[in-house]
Formats: C-alpha cells, structure tokens, sequence
C-alpha cells in the first residue's frame, strides 16, 4: 500500500471510530447525601414521570428517595425488618414490594409506590414462612405475584386489585431449594426457577391450577434470574459455581 493510501485510510478510520466514540452516551455519575449508616440499595424502579426512585437498606431498616428536578430527595423511612425489596411496573401502577421479619413473623407487603409518603397496607400477607430467597411480579390484570424459598419448600402467594389473596406453599422436597426467581407470561400464569443441593436446576409453572416442576439443567447453580418476552419465550440466567461460567437456557413456552 502506498504512503498516500495509508494516510487516507488511518484519516478514514480516525473519522469512521471518532464518530462512533462520540456518539456514546456519558454515565452522569451523582452521590446520595445520606449522612447515616451503610447505606445498602435495595431496589430500583421509575415514577409516573420517568424519573428514578431508590430503596436502599441500612440494617434491616428500608429507606426510600427519589430523583426530583436536579437531586435525589431526603430519604424517607418506609419500615424496618426489611429483609428484600422491589419496584414492580404495570402499565398504570407502580408497586413497591418488601418482605419483612418482625416480632417473629414473616410479610410481604404491597405498597403504592406513586402515592407518596407511601400508602401502607395496600396489601399485607402474614402467610409466609421463613425464607432464604424471595421475588415478585405484576400480570396485566394487576395481580402481584410473589415467591419465596425456604429449606426444603417453595411458596407462591398473591395479591389482586379486587381483594383476593392467597399464599400456599406449592413444592415440598427432601432437599433443600434456594435462589427462587418469579416472572408471569402473556397469560398471566406464573412461572418460578429455582435450584436445589440435589444439583439440578428447576422450572416450576401453573397448570390447571396445579404446579407442576421439571429439570432445566444439572450442576451446582446460584443466582438464578428469569424473564418472559411478549411472545412467551422463556430466558433465565443462573451461575455454574462448579465450572464458573454463566450460563443461559430459552425455552418457547407457547
């Protein structure tokens, strides 16, 4: 290649990634003026204005802010023995979810996350038990679906606009299960992945009104996520700890 062709190629290369470079958006990085503790985030979610909020955990106790204008607000306590939270959307609801241990007793509760300071006892469900990993969703009905897994059972729960409610545990075994992830498909039904120390990773699902189980992988697994797409296509995420690799499984539900 020639000097005069090498020349325009570097020009055109440095004006071609240049471009590209450029038109990478920025990370606006700020800090939360929160003066106390050992601030743990929790949960993240948006309002009805787009705008980010943030639960975040010193101790047990659960604090929630918001972004406003240019800064995130005072941090409002929500409640303490708070265990696990999180922002779930619908298309006209935003819900925050916690799940709490206090005076020996375990509760999901469902609070109205747009309603601000937050309307408590939308929802309080006293029948779970003590749980090592816990999840939520919302359906297109406005259902909030919940999951938690405790030693050797998993229970489903949920809560719907109208009042109803239920919480049962839907899978008892001889080993332990940990790491229970919950998502819902176009149909509503509740979908919950989760592993057991019998080295398999399992998909549980609702079928004419019974859960039903079966085997997605064998190993030693942790950190299990799943998601359903528009189409029912079924994606969960979860950790080989024996080969550590992260790992994949799809499946087309319908």
């Amino acid at each position: 290649m020639s000097g005069q062709y090498r020349f325009l190629t570097i020009v055109l290369l440095v004006l071609v990634y240049g471009f590209q470079v450029e038109a990478i958006a920025q990370w606006q990085i700020s800090e939360l003026d929160i003066d106390f503790g050992n601030p743990i985030p929790s949960a993240i979610g948006y309002d009805d204005d787009n705008n980010p909020m943030i639960t975040f955990r010193n101790g047990t106790n659960l604090y929630f802010t918001r972004w406003e204008e240019d800064r995130w607000i005072e941090p409002q306590s929500i409640r303490g023995g708070v265990l696990f939270s999180k922002f779930i959307h619908s298309e006209n609801e935003t819900f925050l979810i916690d799940f709490s241990q206090r005076n020996n007793q375990y509760v999901f509760r469902v609070y109205d996350a747009l309603n601000r300071p937050f309307v408590r006892q939308i929802y309080e469900s006293n029948g779970m038990a003590a749980c090592n990993s816990w999840d939520a969703a919302i359906d297109s009905d406005g259902k909030v679906h919940f999951v938690g897994t405790r030693s050797s059972a998993i229970f489903y729960g949920y809560y719907s606009p109208d009042g109803n409610e239920n919480v049962i545990p839907i899978i008892q075994s001889q080993v332990d299960l940990y790491n229970a992830s919950l998502a819902v498909d176009s149909e509503n039904d509740p979908h919950i992945i989760y592993f057991s120390n019998n080295l398999t990773l399992r998909h549980a699902f609702s079928e004419d009104n019974e859960f039903l189980s079966r085997t997605v992988d064998e190993g030693r697994f942790s950190n299990t996520s799943i998601v359903i797409d528009v189409n029912d296509l079924i994606t969960v995420t979860y950790y080989d700890t024996e080969n550590q690799n992260l790992k994949s499984a799809s499946v087309e539900w319908r």
